[in-house]
């Protein structure tokens, strides 16, 4: 069944920018043709950060965080922002989708003239977000192992470096799409360690049930629903420092019927003052398990589905302990 037609009212989504990223293209996969105001940002920090302010002013807004890869892991810059006590939670945040990303990289370059015959060979410098050229390490220390290695913000940041360096000695890792936006040549195409290379996005916003929001939310779950869908949470806990191995292996090692960890338990350590980095916060996923005829698991739940009291019960958390629910959604199942 299509969404019901609302007036053209614009949607705020914030991203890592600028356009071209794979953030951008996981915004364009969730918004599709609705009308949307897109913010590029300069870093996921500053994505999450506007977003929460927004919320705090009670703006409705959507904010597009890349949190997982498939071949590199966790984004760590995503982590530290699930873990600010000053962040989701405490501006009415929430996660309440996900959009899943096949991620193809190329090597690209200015355009160089078409007699050089090893453009390779000529390669100084490879700059990438850190999460790209580490899904690309193979192909890079083969092919390129003269280059030096250097961070941007985003992998289009590096595309768009190349406007000002010299043709054909500094490359950068993105996708064609950002190479034909910045007009750059591509040398190398799907220089990634594995062809089944996803990056999970998660869709946070302070208004699900805003008539916008929704709007948006229900015309991109109708495009990717599937029967192997499986309902997600996140949680985060904030425990004494020295506790941290406790914790972790408490959690690895208790059972949550009907739900299961998924993943690793995150530990981050805030780098503020003395008192509060005597504490860390522990960042974990769980997923529901299905029941025999697959009836006990929520299409879309709610917040309000989340196990919190499970947790709290079955990890006997004493009340100094800050358990917080970080979201609950549907993930998608990943078609490459």
């Amino acid at each position: 069944m299509k969404p019901e037609t609302i007036p053209s009212q614009q949607i705020k989504v914030l991203f890592l920018g600028p356009l071209g990223t794979y953030s951008h293209q996981a915004v364009r996969k969730f918004v599709q043709n609705e009308p949307a105001d897109l913010v590029a940002c300069r870093s996921i920090q500053e994505a999450v950060t506007k977003g929460a302010e927004d919320a705090r002013l009670g703006r409705p807004v959507v904010v597009m965080v890349p949190v997982e890869n498939s071949t590199l892991g966790i984004v760590q810059e995503a982590l530290q922002c699930l873990s600010d006590p000053n962040l989701f939670f405490a501006n009415g945040l929430s996660i309440v989708d996900e959009v899943d990303l096949t991620v193809a990289h190329a090597l690209i370059i200015r355009a160089l003239d078409s007699s050089v015959s090893n453009p390779l060979s000529r390669i100084e410098q490879v700059r990438s977000h850190e999460q790209a050229l580490g899904q690309c390490s193979e192909f890079l220390n083969q092919h390129v192992p003269q280059a030096q290695r250097f961070f941007s913000n985003s992998t289009a940041e590096a595309v768009s470096y190349l406007r000002q360096a010299p043709a054909g000695r500094v490359a950068a890792v993105a996708s064609e799409l950002c190479a034909e936006m910045f007009g750059m040549q591509v040398i190398a195409r799907n220089i990634q360690k594995s062809n089944a290379n996803f990056t999970r996005f998660l869709v946070v916003t302070n208004r699900e049930h805003d008539r916008t929001v929704a709007h948006t939310l229900a015309t991109y779950r109708i495009s990717r629903e599937c029967p192997g869908n499986t309902t997600h949470a996140a949680y985060r806990v904030r425990i004494p420092i020295a506790q941290r191995e406790l914790w972790v292996s408490a959690i690895q090692q208790t059972n949550f019927p009907p739900w299961m960890l998924h993943g690793s338990v995150y530990a981050h350590v805030p780098h503020v003052d003395d008192e509060t980095r005597s504490y860390c916060w522990l960042v974990f996923e769980l997923q529901q398990c299905a029941g025999p005829h697959g009836d006990d698991m929520k299409r879309y739940p709610r917040l309000s589905d989340a196990p919190t009291a499970l947790l709290h019960s079955a990890l006997s958390l004493p009340d100094e302990v800050a358990l917080e629910c970080l979201g609950v959604w549907t993930k998608p199942t990943v078609t490459m």
